[in-house]
């Protein structure tokens, strides 16, 4: 009989070990992926096209979808989804990118086949914050659902109310991908 009563409290108390520690586990790395920085209490895979690698933890996983190799920095992703082990594998496409160019009376529609990874990388990447640029839109590009409105003249992209100011660098790059349409 006390070898029945051991047994179950050593498997109550492994149970809320477990517990305690997938609440601890998921907090530090809920945490972690919301200010871009990659899991760590979570054991990494591959998916079948190397096109994501997928983090799992104590019951939850964090999906990165990559643009090239999964063997690219973290801030690199394209996407990153979190949810439970249960939360299915759907990446956005990205391949319907469409680029308005904005001229005087005329809108100018073309759709992107070619440095789709770069454009995405380039515009998502940014961290977009509260002060609105006020300069002319130029350029509208639509990746999937969302629209970024491309301002030349004050280098940035306004996205959702809020903008992103890009560096020489990053304009120039953006301006050549942009350009070759």
């Amino acid at each position: 009989m006390k070898f029945k009563k051991i047994i179950f409290i050593i498997s109550v108390v492994t149970i809320l070990v477990v517990f305690i520690a997938s609440l601890f586990a998921n907090y530090y790395d809920t945490a972690r992926v919301t200010t871009g920085h990659e899991p760590k209490l979570v054991i990494e895979t591959y998916s079948e096209k190397h096109d994501a690698v997928i983090y799992w933890g104590l019951g939850y996983k964090v999906v990165r979808y990559v643009s090239i190799s999964p063997n690219e920095p973290y801030e690199n992703s394209i996407e990153v989804k979190k949810g439970s082990w249960f939360m299915p594998y759907e990446k956005t496409d990205y391949d319907d990118i469409f680029i308005k160019k904005i001229e005087i009376d005329k809108v100018i529609q073309i759709h992107l086949y070619k440095d789709v990874a770069s454009l995405t990388n380039l515009i998502t990447n940014q961290k977009y914050i509260d002060e609105v640029c006020k300069g002319i839109i130029d350029y509208e590009i639509i990746i999937g659902k969302r629209v970024y409105s491309v301002k030349l003249g004050c280098k940035g992209i306004s996205f959702d109310g809020k903008d992103a100011h890009l560096s020489d660098e990053d304009m120039d790059s953006l301006i050549q991908l942009l350009e070759q349409y």
